[in-house]
């Protein structure tokens, strides 16, 4: 079984430093559903789109360079160059430009990763427009189907996007939290006075000193 580049702790780290406007913006959009429609465009089976959902979140995340998203996808999907670039097209259509413009009518302008994500794919993507022939698709490494019931589907992408939603969850519930307030005082109230007093040490008496017997 391939080992994950990050445990859901890391995510759950990375998700928990992202501002608010980003994490709204993320939550927002069906990215499940982008990315199951985009599998089944691209003809991925099942374990790809797994994995196709599994780079999406580190993008949106800022845990993969710009510059190295198109090679990943190629690396871990098991796809060509070209088809690489056909799902980074469907993408930026579908998930990381409605993110930016979510966020951007919002008046939140720190949307750096996910611009150069957008921008280091914007001449591949223009290119991959392009037919492109049957012969020269990947083939499926197994037998799998393409496609799946959507409550099989779910439950695998769902480890995905759960620390997503507990995020919110969570924060929520901390903005909702009021503390009790505190018990007034009252300058008037009587001292108390039946208090128990310490008892005196008879003076002179030396604690070290041996007791006669």
């Amino acid at each position: 079984m391939p080992i994950k580049k990050y445990s859901s702790q890391d995510l759950q780290k990375k998700l928990h430093t992202l501002p608010e406007p980003l994490q709204d913006a993320i939550l927002s959009i069906n990215t499940s559903e982008a990315i199951k429609v985009i599998g089944q465009k691209n003809s991925l089976h099942i374990d790809q789109v797994g994995k196709l959902g599994e780079e999406v979140l580190y993008a949106m995340l800022g845990l993969t360079k710009p510059a190295n998203f198109i090679d990943e996808l190629e690396k871990e999907l098991g796809v060509t160059p070209e088809i690489a670039e056909k799902i980074t097209t469907d993408l930026n259509t579908k998930i990381f430009i409605p993110v930016i413009e979510s966020l951007k009518n919002n008046e939140y302008k720190d949307t750096d990763y996910l611009d150069k994500v957008v921008e280091e794919t914007k001449s591949v993507s223009i290119n991959s427009d392009q037919k492109i022939p049957p012969e020269d698709k990947a083939p499926a490494t197994n037998l799998a189907p393409n496609t799946a019931p959507p409550d099989f589907f779910e439950k695998k992408m769902s480890h995905l996007f759960t620390s997503t939603a507990d995020l919110r969850a969570g924060r929520e519930e901390v903005e909702e939290y009021t503390p009790p307030p505190s018990a007034p005082v009252d300058d008037k109230a009587p001292l108390a006075t039946n208090l128990p007093l310490a008892k005196k040490r008879p003076e002179g008496l030396d604690p070290y000193r041996e007791m006669p017997q």
